[in-house]
Formats: structure tokens, C-alpha cells, sequence
């Protein structure tokens, strides 16, 4: 193919969502919840010794 002297696309897009995303479905309700009243106790149990 002659050359233009212009530049045109160079390499190669690799998708990678659909070659290496493997799904992982979502956590409980449950353990989400969990997990956020264990994060808020810690919080406040770290607010209460500034406060002392």
C-alpha cells in the first residue's frame, strides 16, 4: 500500500473487560451492614479517645 505521508492508526486495542473480567456477584445486605457498624464503632470508639 503506498504511503501518504499522513499518520494513520497505529496498534492495536485489547479489550480487556471482555477478556479477563470474570463477575463476582455483589456481597449481602447483610454483610455490608456488618461491616459498616464495625467501620462506625471503630470511628466512634477513636472520636471518644480525642475526647478524653
Amino acid at each position: 500500500m503506498p504511503k501518504d505521508g499522513k499518520v494513520g492508526r497505529v496498534g492495536y486495542e485489547i479489550p480487556f473487560n471482555r477478556h479477563f473480567y470474570v463477575f463476582q456477584p455483589p456481597r449481602t445486605l447483610s454483610a455490608i451492614d456488618t461491616d459498616l457498624k464495625a467501620t462506625t464503632d471503630r470511628i466512634l470508639t477513636m472520636i471518644g479517645g480525642l475526647t478524653q
